[in-house]
């Protein structure tokens, strides 16, 4: 598994916040003057751009609807419906606390969220909309690092959405029953070397990579809460901020963030590194987030740097998988209508089978002419189908206007 640099998105402020559509259509990327940008992954293409009125602190998609989160400094966390559906929040009942972390169920149906000091779910509502419906406790374990802050860094929903993990600035890794709001198990605070400034964790449940604050990345063993690997990122004593990480399509590769300015991608088994991504600028990495869909892997890294622009990487078997993905699904379905069509033109017009009676040969005629007719429609919506997504891969898609939108006043 190895990645290279396809394309360098241009930045006028410090990116906080990163997030790919769940079919990698779309890049989404939210910054500090408060813009939610939406860029094509293929191309690069900016296609929208959304105004709020305080700094962008978290992104993530719906994993089943074209719909975007915002979370906000403000405490308020917005979504956009289809580019267009918008002002509309989350009602949570709090503001004026900053949206540290927010991230979704697989199946859509819960959103966690992490405000100030609070944790909440939020499911949706009959208008479409989203309201917390649960609140979860403080935990109840004193701070051993002398900070009594209490800051979630990570929300992680496992056990089919009936558990959730909560990463906490100070107070380590708790797992809590979401019916009961009881925590199931620990990973205690004085098992991380330092604070706790981000966690992710792997698609299958197995791992959760720590960011420590202090050293680098502990990778921990979900099941037994056991120590798997630590991944060590040189420090800088003016650059501590937290780092973050996203395991890739290989769940035992994970990829982190540095002080330097190059993203590391890691073998947690072996612990072997086995590829720098290096970026623009020598300023540490303020964002990560991977993407993938099918055999199609990308990633994008943001340094702190505001002129230097958000890297875009692509897994290299991408473009064979990308075209596999698409045969699979239309051109193969193409191609039979093709031979279908073949077989009607032969079967009409071929002389051995044409009868003698002009009357039968009318009827056949006829017979077949309906049926051609249903298949040139079905050829001809598919073939549009697939020149939409080579016009899209080659970048010649007609480029949509810029649309700046301020929400009201909240």
């Amino acid at each position: 598994m190895s990645y290279e640099p396809i394309f360098r998105l241009p930045s006028s402020s410090i990116v906080d916040a990163l997030a790919f559509s769940p079919r990698l259509d779309w890049l989404a990327s939210g910054d500090q003057k408060g813009f939610v940008k939406i860029y094509e992954t293929v191309t690069g293409m900016e296609r929208h751009v959304f105004e709020f009125d305080d700094p962008v602190t978290s992104l993530t998609w719906h994993p089943k609807e074209n719909t975007i989160f915002v979370g906000l400094g403000s405490g308020v966390v917005a979504f956009i419906h289809d580019f267009k559906n918008l002002g509309r929040q989350v009602a949570s009942g709090v503001k004026g606390a900053e949206v540290y972390t927010i991230s979704f169920s697989s199946s859509g149906r819960k959103l966690g969220m992490g405000i100030g000091q609070e944790v909440h779910i939020a499911t949706p509502t009959t208008d479409r909309g989203y309201a917390t419906t649960t609140i979860f406790p403080q935990p109840l374990e004193d701070s051993k690092t002398g900070d009594a802050r209490i800051r979630s860094r990570g929300i992680h929903f496992i056990e089919s959405e009936k558990q959730m993990i909560v990463s906490y600035l100070n107070h380590g890794v708790i797992c809590w029953d979401i019916y009961t709001r009881s925590p199931i198990w620990t990973i205690a605070h004085s098992h991380v070397p330092g604070f706790i400034g981000h966690s992710h964790v792997s698609s299958d449940e197995r791992f959760i990579c720590i960011n420590n604050l202090a050293t680098g990345f502990d990778v921990y063993n979900i099941k037994s809460r056991t120590l798997v690997r630590s991944l060590q990122v040189p420090s800088h004593r003016e650059r501590n901020v937290p780092l973050v990480s996203c395991f890739l399509r290989d769940r035992n590769v994970v990829i982190t963030a540095s002080h330097d300015g190059e993203a590391r991608v890691w073998h947690v088994g072996s612990g072997m590194l086995m590829q720098k991504l290096p970026t623009a600028s020598s300023s540490s990495i303020r964002f990560i987030c991977a993407g993938n869909f099918r055999s199609r892997g990308f990633i994008a890294i943001a340094p702190s740097s505001k002129d230097s622009g958000v890297s875009v990487w692509k897994e290299l078997s991408a473009p064979r998988g990308a075209l596999s993905d698409i045969a699979s699904t239309e051109v193969i379905v193409g191609l039979c209508v093709v031979l279908l069509l073949a077989i009607v033109c032969i079967l009409v017009w071929h002389p051995a089978l044409i009868p003698e009676d002009w009357k039968s040969l009318a009827e056949v005629l006829f017979r077949w002419k309906k049926t051609a007719y249903s298949m040139g429609l079905e050829s001809v919506r598919r073939g549009r189908k697939l020149g939409a997504w080579i016009a899209q891969v080659l970048g010649i898609a007609k480029r949509n206007k810029r649309r700046f939108i301020r929400l009201p006043e909240l």
